[in-house]
């Protein structure tokens, strides 16, 4: 093995001390798990001579099998416990206090029979745990890996498009066909599309690598508005600022805008035809902003409704079976701390989330 791994790393010690326990009962006879530098596994009376002990741990890594072996004018048993082929720790027990007394030979035998099976089955679930700690770990390697790949790939096409949105826009100023134009705004929507994908993948992997964090800036309520509205082209939104949101808030606006379109686009599905309106408010003057959504649609069942709402309950969601965006979309909400509450009405479904804003130290 590449490291020394203790056996109570492997296997709970609880189960550990219930072998031993099985032992004496059977028996009569104590033994106690070491391991190879001679310090018992889990806590026990110590009873046996260090001399003895060291003869037990010697016998069992060099034979690496059940034996028994006189010491200091006993009758001990050994017992390895083998991982890899690689001899990890040991039983050892005392069989009798005089060796010239124990006349039962036979039952000694079968002693050790017993403790030679208890070693192999503690063995085989030592071994089954480290394959599977290792393989874990060999995972966590690969998907690091594949995550610096994409990480690279992605880096690479958002430079790449964002030549694209510079071309386009100097095309744009000459372009006088309508029909070009129609074309020429497809082709900017598509690409802002991909370019938003394209964050949203390089931010779920900095996210689950615990390596992005919220923003701390000071920006205006207004540009989170017309932030918002610009992700939302091709939908029919209104977004309404309230009187109440100060001119200035404090915090991470980009981090804002994407969740709340995620939110829409997330409930929608396929139903983008539905009208939708945001009202943007504050209590406590930006020390929460509070969101409104209002969806004017009449297909959203209740099952879709309580699925949406299962997305932000860590026992409910399933990152195997999420569709991506509620997966990144609860990432988010975990990240800022969002409280939610989605109620449906007559012909529309509301969403009201509340994001708690970053606030500045003594200020």
């Amino acid at each position: 093995m590449e490291s020394k791994i203790r056996l109570n790393q492997l296997i709970n010690e609880d189960i550990i001390t219930q072998f031993q326990r099985s032992f004496a009962a059977f028996t009569g006879l104590q033994i106690n798990a070491y391991d190879m530098e001679g310090d018992p596994i889990v806590s026990s009376d110590e009873s046996t001579p260090i001399k003895c002990k060291n003869e037990g741990l010697n016998l069992a890594l060099k034979h690496k099998k059940a034996m028994i072996f006189n010491c200091a004018g006993s009758v001990y048993f050994t017992s390895p416990i083998i991982v890899e082929r690689e001899v990890i720790a040991c039983f050892i027990g005392i069989g009798a206090k005089d060796a010239r007394k124990c006349q039962n030979a036979e039952q000694i035998q079968k002693s050790a029979k017993f403790l030679e099976l208890l070693s192999s089955a503690i063995s085989q679930m030592a071994h089954d745990n480290y394959r599977a700690l290792k393989n874990s770990e060999q995972q966590k390697e690969v998907l690091k890996s594949q995550a610096r790949f994409i990480m690279s790939v992605s880096t690479k096409i958002q430079e790449f498009l964002q030549n694209i949105f510079s071309s386009l826009d100097s095309i744009s100023k000459n372009v006088k066909n309508e029909q070009n134009e129609e074309h020429l705004k497809c082709l900017s929507n598509a690409s802002h599309s991909v370019f938003a994908s394209i964050k949203d993948m390089i931010d779920y992997i900095k996210m689950s690598d615990e390596k992005i964090y919220l923003e701390e800036i000071k920006y205006q309520s207004s540009e989170l508005k017309e932030q918002i509205f610009a992700q939302l082209l091709g939908y029919d939104a209104r977004v309404i600022l309230a009187p109440s949101v100060p001119e200035w808030l404090f915090g991470d606006p980009g981090r804002i805008g994407q969740m709340l379109v995620k939110i829409i686009k997330t409930i929608l599905n396929e139903k983008s035809k539905a009208k939708i309106l945001i009202n943007l408010d504050s209590k406590k003057l930006a020390y929460a902003l509070n969101l409104n959504i209002t969806l004017n649609i009449s297909k959203l069942e209740n099952d879709e409704i309580e699925a949406f709402k299962n997305i932000f309950e860590e026992v409910n969601i399933n990152f195997k079976n999420e569709k991506f965006d509620a997966v990144f979309l609860y990432l988010l909400f975990e990240q800022m701390f969002v409280s939610l509450d989605i109620k449906r009405n007559a012909n529309s479904v509301t969403i009201m989330a509340s994001i708690p804003q970053l606030q500045l130290s003594n200020n």
